[in-house]
């Protein structure tokens, strides 16, 4: 069970939940959200309104069907992660997740994608998580595919924009997931036959 007031702790990242957030950080995540980096690959990828922005935030103090934190690393704001369309009973979330869009181009994808699936995974107990990818997303699409999410269809949404379906079980990964953060290992995978077939399938 997540406990919404408690800010986790997992490796060097630190991950706090919006609702503890002071009024500093929520503007600083809501910059974010609307930079043109970041907001691009959304579902909705329309300005947020600062009010609205707030309310959601306020919204999930109720809430149990998802979470997001701001994320920090090595007491750095560093992202934003969440999971939505919880499952409790099947321990299933769709995950989210961006980096500060200052530091989008510092090389440290693979480690904040790492540490939030580990959290996720081995923290929080899920056993499925599933995620949709822009097809021009490569970076995205790279690393939750070396990391061990399949491709399972294209689906479109509601202004008809495609996106791929992935999904990734504990099951498959665990017995080398603690090799997966490696910088080596993900190049030469790049290079490797598995993601040619991954990308010849769509």
């Amino acid at each position: 069970m997540i406990n919404k007031s408690q800010i986790y702790k997992h490796g060097n990242y630190q991950y706090k939940n919006f609702i503890l957030l002071s009024k500093e950080e929520k503007e600083m995540i809501w910059m974010w959200r609307n930079h043109n980096n970041v907001r691009k690959w959304m579902y909705n990828s329309e300005l947020i309104p600062w009010e609205n922005h707030l309310k959601f935030i306020a919204s999930l103090k109720q809430r149990t069907d998802c979470y997001y934190w701001l994320v920090y690393k090595n007491e750095q704001p560093y992202g934003v992660v969440n999971i939505t369309d919880i499952d409790e009973e099947k321990r299933i979330a769709e995950i989210g997740l961006y980096r500060n869009p200052s530091l989008q181009d510092n090389g440290g994808g693979l480690d904040f994608y790492f540490t939030y699936f580990d959290f996720l995974f081995f923290s929080t107990g899920f056993e499925i998580l599933k995620a949709g990818m822009s097809p021009y997303n490569s970076i995205a699409i790279l690393l939750n595919s070396f990391l061990g999410f399949k491709y399972t269809a294209v689906k479109a949404d509601s202004k008809g924009n495609l996106f791929y379906e992935a999904i990734c079980t504990k099951k498959d990964i665990e017995k080398e997931w603690e090799t997966k953060n490696n910088l080596r290992a993900m190049l030469k995978y790049l290079k490797s036959s598995s993601f040619a077939e991954w990308k010849k399938e769509r």
